[in-house]
């Protein structure tokens, strides 16, 4: 009896502990988020105060570009702790669910807590930052994978070496139990997957079929514009010949000395002279009409 009630007394103090932890990690996250609101308030406050006793009266009102510049900055750190705490305690409900089912709706505070503070301190205290595209989780997914497996263990571990069932059993046989349950659930977690895949067929085909069109979309806008392009410059320029450089027809081009002497023909210039000046010193100059 005394072993069973010492058992006893440890499964609630961990009961008790777990759930207190999860409470404090909502309580911080409302309390950051009031304390990042005040530090901002308070330095606005301040600074327009000094401003008005140098200035001995009512300042201009601030702009909002200069208000952005005294909020908090959102870089890589603070997403990496606000991203830590929600991964903590979705850690307690995998490692100690099968201890205390209460801190399954302790998670879930801690979870609207933590989502919306963050929220209201992006919108109301942060600095606006600037968009870029979101790749998902990333890691974050391997550590929540850890977890997962770590939890089977010591569900296994908790319900062989400390259940009623087992109670009084080798450790043998115990070994064998927590060895069993893993399988098992690592074999019941892979049936899963198979009947229920996490990435759906249907959306991976969407999502070729789209890349697919708009890769040709690309490619014939593209095509049509180089030739519009083309088509535009040539009927800018009055050249000799156009209609046969338009389609390509450069077999029956003339030569440029049996060309008639007009203003669609380049002009001739003597022999020694230059055809044209560069305006910039990185430009190539051109030489005469020898040479050309």
């Amino acid at each position: 009896m005394g072993s069973a009630d010492t058992l006893d007394d440890s499964l609630f103090i961990l009961r008790k502990q777990v759930s207190m932890c999860l409470l404090v990690l909502g309580v911080c996250s409302v309390l950051q988020m009031l304390a990042a609101h005040f530090f901002v308030k308070f330095a606005l406050y301040w600074e327009m105060r000094q401003l008005e006793k140098k200035e001995g009266g009512p300042v201009a009102t601030r702009f909002v570009l200069e208000e952005q510049s005294k909020y908090t900055v959102i870089d890589g750190p603070l997403e990496l702790q606000v991203m830590m705490t929600l991964v903590i305690s979705l850690g307690y409900v995998l490692l100690f669910g099968g201890v205390s089912a209460a801190v399954v709706p302790y998670c879930f505070v801690v979870f609207t807590c933590q989502l919306r503070a963050f929220a209201v301190g992006l919108t109301t205290c942060s600095q606006r930052p600037f968009p870029h595209t979101s790749q998902g989780v990333g890691h974050w997914q391997h550590c929540v994978t850890f977890l997962t497996c770590l939890g089977v263990l010591y569900a296994g571990f908790l319900f062989f070496a400390y259940g009623e069932a087992f109670r009084g059993s080798t450790v043998r046989a115990k070994m064998t139990g927590v060895v069993v349950f893993s399988v098992v659930a690592f074999a019941l977690w892979a049936i899963v997957g198979l009947l229920f895949p996490p990435e759906d067929e249907d959306r991976i085909l969407m999502r070729k079929r789209r890349a697919h069109v708009a890769k040709r979309l690309v490619s014939r806008v593209a095509h049509r514009g180089l030739a519009s392009m083309r088509e535009a410059a040539l009927r800018q320029m009055t050249v000799y010949n156009a209609d046969l450089i338009k389609d390509g027809q450069w077999e029956r081009i003339q030569p440029y000395a049996d060309m008639p002497v007009d203003s669609k023909t380049p002009p001739r210039t003597p022999p020694g002279e230059t055809i044209f000046e560069a305006t910039s010193s990185d430009t190539i100059h051109a030489g005469s009409s020898e040479e050309n």
